[in-house]
């Protein structure tokens, strides 16, 4: 089992997001490539040339930066499709530091849950899954780079485009000590339900989402005031955030332990042993 993985520091939002020389995003209509930098993933960047090219997002971040993940929340790849992450600290991209690619899909079926001949053999069932589509790349070390370079290919997306809500990049936090048992995962449904004076239901329905909680016990001070104090401090409860739960589990699984969320309750760190430290904040996901 992975230690449970934050990346609360968005380095991708630093200096210019542009197209790194690759037409096809969509600058009008409110469909911009700078839409990447906003929390609201309702508010896509959509990527129109995505049969002949791959969809590029480069960015300049003016100075060294340190990387060892990538997210794309709120995409509509196909199952074929992959992401590339580039790194250099030249903006032509001539001497990388690092290059990983992955699929834009985890299998999301979860073996034994579907009988035999409705099983999806590439393992996505789109249709079902139950939460935010996320891409991510988690890098098996943290490189520095000036220049960051995100690539989607997707030559046969059945939508004719490529689009995203949401681009992040940075380090994923993965803290010495896990988070302790009791973590929590809750749907929730924030659907308002009435009853007819003749006594039908009816409901105004709304979007599902999640809320979770993480205890984390014992934990080092470095943790405790390094990170879980700074992260509170900068993010409030109104910035958002990325983690996985466990970085190693089983991709149906892991598509589930994935969240693009926000802080409800920052948790007060408490001094539970000598040198010690403990604190459960609570998240809700962000749709």
């Amino acid at each position: 089992m992975g230690n449970v993985a934050i990346l609360w520091k968005h380095v991708s939002d630093i200096g210019a997001l542009t197209d790194g020389g690759v037409a096809g995003w969509v600058e009008s209509g409110g469909l911009s490539l700078q839409n990447l930098r906003l929390q609201d993933i309702k508010k896509p960047a959509r990527f129109l040339n995505i049969a002949s090219h791959a969809a590029r997002m480069q960015v300049d971040m003016g100075s060294l930066q340190a990387v060892s993940s990538v997210v794309l929340v709120a995409h509509n790849a196909s199952a074929a499709a992959t992401l590339t992450l580039t790194l250099s600290n030249t903006p032509d991209f001539s001497a990388p530091v690092a290059t990983a690619t992955g699929p834009m899909w985890l299998p999301t079926a979860v073996p034994g849950t579907l009988p035999w001949g409705v099983w999806p053999w590439s393992g996505v069932d789109r249709a079902a899954y139950p939460t935010t589509y996320t891409a991510y790349l988690l890098l098996s070390q943290t490189y520095f780079a000036r220049y960051l370079r995100v690539e989607v290919t997707d030559p046969a997306n059945p939508d004719g485009y490529f689009q995203a809500g949401r681009l992040l990049a940075g380090v994923a936090y993965q803290p010495p000590r896990n988070y302790s048992y009791g973590l929590h995962v809750k749907p929730v449904d924030p659907s308002q339900t009435y009853e007819t004076p003749g006594g039908a239901f009816g409901a105004a329905s709304r979007p599902m989402r999640r809320e979770f909680g993480l205890p984390f016990d014992y934990q080092s001070r470095e943790f405790a005031w390094g990170v879980h104090h700074d992260m509170c401090m900068r993010l409030g409860i109104r910035r958002e955030l990325f983690i996985i739960l466990n970085p190693d589990e089983d991709a149906p699984y892991l598509a589930r332990q994935m969240f693009y969320c926000r802080m409800t309750d920052m948790s007060e760190v408490t001094n539970t042993h000598h040198n010690l430290w403990g604190f459960s904040p609570t998240f809700a996901e962000l749709i």
